[in-house]
């Protein structure tokens, strides 16, 4: 056992950051977590780079942990790293799970497009997480997530800890944003109709929409652009939700679904469906909540 767990502490030592980072504190509370011989572990990793480059993009590092009761002194200490790190994050966030399957954090990996590491699934469990900037990025857009979850029952304490890296929640909204086929209705300004000529925008971003027959079709084009612009902002809405900022999606993909059944949605182009259809599929991906999933699942139904 104890020589599985020394494997168990170069592995980590390997996937995260240098000492030299504001989050040592908790990184060595976690090494002596994983290092403990009386603890029952199991550990999920994962660490991508660009090829390129070779720059690190990408990494989670998951350790699954059983502990006596006894042995509760490993999880105050990390609570205490937590604390004697927190000045340098730039968040940190504590809680106690409400129980409902729906409710939890989903910390990002990478770019965000892929599945998260869930904290705060378990219901009654504590958590805690803080996120710090990669010091040694120049663009200023990686971070490094650190999280402790853990469950005390009569004997024993069940949790995990778990370290990723992913871009900020900043730089992935700003790049849904700079994502024209996601983020173009949703800037668009001015409407004119001089009887055949439609002209939807201004100030470089323009449609012009040929013999247009009457105004109930210019009222019908506005509605469908009112419909995407409230679907692009329950969209964001749902997605920071999913990833790493907020407990719950289930308000904006209730929401998501109300719209889809608007009758607004019927005067959406087949590109714009098309679009609105695969922006719902990758929500679908960001979570394994079956309750959230079904909902964005219906949605994508009414448009279909």
């Amino acid at each position: 056992m104890k020589s599985k767990n020394i494997m168990m502490v170069a592995v980590l030592l390997m996937l995260l950051p240098p000492v030299a980072t504001a989050q040592k504190n908790i990184r060595q509370a976690f090494e002596a977590l994983v290092s403990h011989a009386g603890s029952e572990m199991s550990n999920k990793s994962s660490l991508t780079r660009d090829p390129e480059t070779n720059r690190k993009t990408g990494q989670y590092d998951v350790y699954d942990f059983k502990l006596p009761k006894k042995d509760k002194t490993y999880i105050t200490a990390i609570e205490t790293a937590f604390q004697k790190d927190r000045e340098a994050a730039y968040d940190v966030v504590a809680g106690t799970s409400d129980g409902r399957s729906y409710t939890y954090t989903s910390l990002a990996v990478g770019d965000g497009s892929g599945a998260g590491v869930a904290i705060g699934k378990t219901p009654k469990s504590r958590y805690i997480y803080a996120l710090f900037m990669d010091k040694d990025d120049p663009e200023k857009k990686y971070r490094y997530a650190y999280a402790l979850e853990w469950k005390e029952e009569s004997s024993s304490i069940t949790g995990r800890i778990v370290t990723t890296y992913a871009t900020t929640l900043k730089y992935r909204q700003q790049q849904k944003k700079n994502d024209g086929k996601t983020s173009f209705f949703s800037s668009l300004k001015g409407l004119s109709f001089d009887g055949k000529k439609l002209v939807i925008g201004n100030d470089g971003n323009r449609i012009v929409i040929d013999n247009v027959n009457d105004s109930t079709e210019v009222d019908h084009i506005n509605d469908g652009i009112d419909w995407l612009g409230e679907f692009v902002m329950y969209k964001d809405l749902c997605a920071g939700k999913l990833e790493q900022e907020s407990a719950s999606a289930s308000m904006p993909a209730a929401e998501l679904y109300k719209l889809c059944r608007d009758k607004r949605a019927k005067y959406l182009s087949d590109n714009d469906r098309a679009v609105v259809i695969a922006e719902l599929e990758k929500l679908k991906r960001k979570t394994e909540d079956n309750i959230i999933r079904t909902m964005l699942q219906r949605a994508i139904e009414q448009l279909k």
